[in-house]
């Protein structure tokens, strides 16, 4: 048997986030023209920032911070403070991380869909 020493650790989970930050941007990229005429490091450092927040808020797993990010992507950059709904359920100590993220991707598509409306 062997055993990782804590530096090999940390340089795994260093790759596994560089592999999701990168699993993100080419998502973002293949669904949203405006994101794929991005430079790849301007398109990623976004990605990264947004990771940032959404962890900020609780939300730790891939599955929620991808739904941050793309609803960062789609209702802009600053999202979180510019409505309170949303600062208030992201903040909330009262929801899990999986109600904040199934509740901003109701959200945000309600969002988007009464936007078409118009």
């Amino acid at each position: 048997m062997f055993s990782l020493r804590p530096e090999q650790i940390d340089a795994l989970a260093r790759d596994h986030r560089e592999k999701f930050v990168d699993r993100v941007g080419a998502h973002l990229a293949q669904h949203f023209p405006d994101a794929a005429a991005l430079p790849w490091s301007e398109l990623r450092a976004g990605v990264v920032a947004q990771v940032a927040k959404a962890t900020e808020y609780g939300l730790e797993h891939e599955h929620e911070q991808a739904t941050y990010v793309t609803a960062a992507w789609l209702l802009g950059g600053g999202f979180d403070s510019r409505m309170a709904a949303v600062n208030a359920t992201l903040s909330s100590v009262q929801l899990t991380a999986e109600e904040k993220r199934e509740w901003l991707e109701e959200f945000t598509g309600e969002v988007l869909s009464r936007l078409e409306k118009k």
